[in-house]
């Protein structure tokens, strides 16, 4: 239960960074939230 609670933060904590790196550069924004969806 501990480590499921870990690897949610952690996911969390990737998704905070994809949306700050996509606010930096919205070129690869796109790619990057296609890439989310196919892995899920």
């Amino acid at each position: 239960m501990l480590a499921f609670g870990t690897f949610i933060v952690a996911l969390i904590a990737l998704i905070v960074e994809l949306i700050k790196s996509q606010q930096k550069n919205n070129r690869l924004s796109s790619g990057q939230l296609a890439v989310i969806k196919y892995r899920v």
